[in-house]
């Protein structure tokens, strides 16, 4: 009997070790460059590898027990190593380390017991944030889970306690937050039991025996996969569900795709419009079924990372333009894909893209969000049957809106296919896309909806059903000189200007507009004039103005 007992021990030690690449598909596309390797040494116990993810802010996360022992001892330090945006391996070391401060004790437990349920308690508290000490400047983005939240946390917690009054630890998940999560996310994910997820990591991609995890080793190398989530499981009478947990099935071979070495990698799942959204990190299981720690229950901890970073350590990184050249390409790609979903989610989509403020563009004239809304709607429901995809050839520029580094400007050429639901009407050709974006709240889970803004979108039609409609722009415009206190007289575009509209509004408007060469703004009165042509000039204190460059 004392041997059988043992036995089982063993078996349960072996299958539910924590977090165990992948035998799925090898990442030759970068298509995931926020993925990173991470070695952590200790002062007593031997060093691990890992892998983690970094964010916009410069922050990495990854699963605790990366950078806790099996011995509940603490990472002395955290090696993150990342190819950068011009393609140089890299590598910085952290400078603190955010972990729950429950966690080493159910760590301990589990270490203790071995039991299926301690490991689910562990594995809902597996997460950490890594303050590094330098940048980590890696092209690409990721969509956080939280972008399809209606609802934020800012709406349950007092604006204050992020500043001036701001407690470390303080919970953002409120019951009422928590029931908004679980209702946003079914219109924005569906059933959990119909969902993938995709994972991804540096772990060991290779073995002798992959069922039994022989002979494993790791190149080195970022791979991925897709599994099953499993909408809940239950251990020792008690039920772990999602959101809360992120658990997943074997995949298509009966084993789970996920090794040792994928520990902290990133889970996503998908959306409905197929983004797939960062919602965990792995945190380990069996051969068949592993779990990963939810970013809905450390919401608290990554803002105690963030409030460090920039109110402690003073560290301000901005990514360099080539990183936000990218962010935009891959941003504008995301806007066709959603716009060629459905039509629910697709106008679900738009309320992410454009935000609920007055100083939008589109096709050349200032509108409020509802306006834009409308005429999204009014297209959608004429044309419910949608495909658009961006073509060569791109240009993007960003920094130069009144010197704004978060703000690109991007042209594309994109190709359509529109079609009525009974098929009798159809429609094709392509179409020059010029927009503005605003990446400042990229990668933010603090701001749902509000990852990406497009403060300016305006679309020129060049061809349809074979017959040439206009001629593309070769490149973009260079942008304004502001200039302050100046009042252009004469050469109006329109003559009444443009009432009650925002500076930024009427700014846009001429960049984007090939027949204006200037603008003058009159503060009080809220009032645009366009300018075909730059005429007097005089002194006015009430009236800014822009020239093209």
């Amino acid at each position: 009997m004392r041997r059988i007992y043992l036995i089982l021990i063993a078996l349960s030690a072996a299958l539910l070790c924590p977090a165990a690449a992948f035998v799925g598909k090898q990442d030759y596309a970068e298509s995931f460059p926020y993925v990173l390797q991470i070695e952590t040494t200790y002062k007593r116990s031997p060093s691990t590898l890992c892998s983690a993810v970094v964010g916009n802010d410069g922050i990495v996360s990854t699963a605790a027990h990366c950078v806790w022992s099996d011995d509940g001892e603490p990472a002395r330090n955290v090696t993150i190593r990342f190819r950068d945006v011009y393609g140089a391996e890299r590598s910085v070391s952290s400078l603190r380390i955010f972990t729950r401060p429950d966690y080493p004790a159910a760590s301990a437990k589990w270490n203790a017991t071995h039991s299926t349920a301690d490991f689910h308690r562990m594995s809902l508290l597996d997460m950490a944030f890594i303050v590094p000490e330098g940048p980590i400047p890696v092209p690409g983005s990721k969509s956080w889970v939280t972008e399809v939240l209606q609802a934020s946390p800012r709406d349950t917690v007092d604006e204050d306690n992020f500043s001036t009054r701001y407690e470390p630890g303080l919970s953002l998940l409120t019951p009422t937050f928590k029931q908004k999560i679980h209702a946003d996310l079914s219109s924005e994910v569906g059933d959990f039991e119909r969902s993938n997820a995709l994972v991804i990591g540096y772990g060991n991609s290779f073995c002798k025996d992959f069922a039994n995890s022989v002979d494993c080793t790791s190149e080195g190398l970022r791979r991925y996969g897709e599994v099953p989530i499993l909408k809940s499981v239950v251990a020792a009478g008690e039920t772990f569900e999602a959101p809360w947990l992120w658990c997943t099935g074997p995949d298509k071979t009966g084993l789970s795709p996920i090794r040792s070495g994928d520990s902290g990698g990133p889970l996503f799942i998908r959306a409905l419009d197929g983004r797939w959204l960062f919602a965990g990190h792995i945190s380990g299981g069996n051969v068949r079924e592993k779990c990963a720690s939810s970013l809905f229950l450390h919401l608290d901890l990554w803002r105690d990372a963030v409030y460090f970073k920039s109110h402690e350590a003073h560290l301000w990184w901005n990514p360099p333009l080539a990183v936000r050249r990218n962010q935009a390409i891959i941003a504008v790609g995301q806007y066709l894909n959603s716009w060629s979903s459905e039509n629910t989610v697709a106008l679900r989509r738009v309320i992410g893209f454009h935000p609920h403020k007055s100083d939008t563009v589109f096709n050349l004239e200032p509108v409020t969000f509802e306006q834009l809304y409308g005429s999204k709607k009014a297209f959608a429901e004429r044309w419910p049957i949608r495909r658009f995809a961006m073509r060569p050839p791109i240009y993007v520029s960003c920094g130069g809106t009144l010197d704004i580094e978060a703000t690109c400007r991007a042209r594309v050429r994109v190709e359509w296919e529109l079609s009525s639901s009974d098929g009798a009407q159809s429609s094709r050709g392509s179409s020059q896309l010029d927009v503005l974006i605003n990446l400042a709240y990229l990668d933010d889970p603090w701001l749902p909806t509000q990852g990406v803004e497009f403060e300016v979108e305006n679309w020129r039609l060049l061809e349809q059903d074979g017959e040439r409609k206009g001629a593309p722009d070769s490149s973009l415009q260079p942008g304004l000189q502001v200039q302050q206190n100046v009042d252009y007289k004469g050469g109006d575009i329109s003559a009444q200007g443009y009432r009650n509209i925002g500076y930024m509004q009427c700014y846009n408007l001429c960049d984007f507009n090939n027949e204006c060469v200037g603008y003058s703004y009159v503060r009080k009165k809220s009032w645009c004039w366009l300018k075909r042509e730059l005429l007097l000039s005089k002194a006015n204190p009430e009236v800014v103005s822009g020239v093209k460059k």
